[in-house]
């Protein structure tokens, strides 16, 4: 029987290229530590994302640093909405929540 398996990495640019969709996302971003595991590994950068899966559900975390004027409680709820839309249409999971960080504020 055949499967596809859709790894973390995979699931990181979807949930990436849902956040950067949204209006006031100016980038994304969880700072040093999160750099450090990955200076040693080819090709791999991290983008301010932390998956958990159980079973058919995932939790998420995202790291967001958002743009000065922009009302923060509605970007945080669109954020929600458009990451959680990415990823149950393109994928077989449920997003059962997804943590918003806004980790910084810019001009």
């Amino acid at each position: 029987m055949s499967k596809v398996l859709i790894t973390d990495a995979a699931l990181e640019s979807l949930v990436v290229h849902a956040c950067l969709s949204v209006e006031g996302v100016d980038s994304m971003w969880k700072g040093l530590k999160e750099h450090l595991p990955f200076w040693d590994r080819e090709g791999h950068d991290p983008h301010g994302v932390s998956i958990t899966r159980n079973a058919r559900e995932l939790s998420l975390d995202v790291f967001i640093d958002a743009r000065f004027g922009t009302d923060l409680r509605k970007l945080a709820a669109a954020v929600r909405r458009a990451v959680a839309k990415e990823v149950e249409a393109s994928t077989p999971y449920l997003v059962q929540e997804v943590n918003v960080h806004i980790a910084d504020v810019r001009a």
